[in-house]
């Protein structure tokens, strides 16, 4: 469900009050959020997860074969985990297993059901899904330019299908990061 304004009632409140809260970042390519995810981490002096898709094609020179999308759902969930650890109250995930399922759709037309079920497993206290308002630039490993509303569709029908806690963040970097402090901060009143 995508809000404007999430009500208090929405939030997930997690059973132990010192639990990490987990914030992921997901959208088309080229929409910010390997940014956001950084800078809300510096904001909040906290981790962030990467995106373990880049470190694990680069050296296959970005060919993503049918194999490939379990094993990059695993690592992330792998990365995921190991730097929860040194988080500060609040992680900031760069992608997740349910990005990965979207990117398998858009490769291969279908999903291995191993990375739909890791998918379904990982759960996140919020999702900021950031808008295609930005324009695309083409880092030299990004693809997938012109698929970008497609893309931003997929996430609004996960999003529903899963019934997740998500923020839109449109706008510039400036608007897109006051709105997600704002955010986090909402979520963090909660502890």
């Amino acid at each position: 469900m995508i809000t404007t304004k999430p009500d208090d009632n929405l939030i997930r409140i997690m059973k132990q009050a010192d639990a990490i809260r987990r914030v992921c970042l997901i959208g088309a390519e080229s929409t910010g959020k390997t940014t956001l995810a950084r800078t809300l981490a510096l904001h909040f002096n906290t981790a962030w997860v990467r995106e373990f898709a880049r470190e694990y094609l680069e050296p296959k020179n970005w060919v993503c074969r049918w194999e490939d999308m379990i094993a990059i759902a695993e690592g992330q969930a792998r990365m995921e985990d190991e730097i929860v650890k040194h988080a500060n109250r609040v992680l900031f995930c760069d992608t997740d297993p349910m990005t990965t399922s979207v990117w398998c759709e858009r490769y291969f037309d279908k999903c291995d059901p191993r990375v739909l079920r890791l998918a379904d497993e990982r759960k996140y206290d919020l999702y900021f899904l950031c808008d295609i308002d930005f324009a695309w630039v083409d880092d030299g490993t990004r693809d997938s330019g012109h698929l970008r509303n497609w893309f931003h569709q997929r996430f609004l029908e996960e999003i529903e299908a899963r019934n997740l806690l998500c923020v839109l963040l449109s706008g510039s970097f400036e608007e897109r990061m006051s709105r997600a402090v704002a955010e986090v901060n909402r979520l963090l009143e909660v502890l």
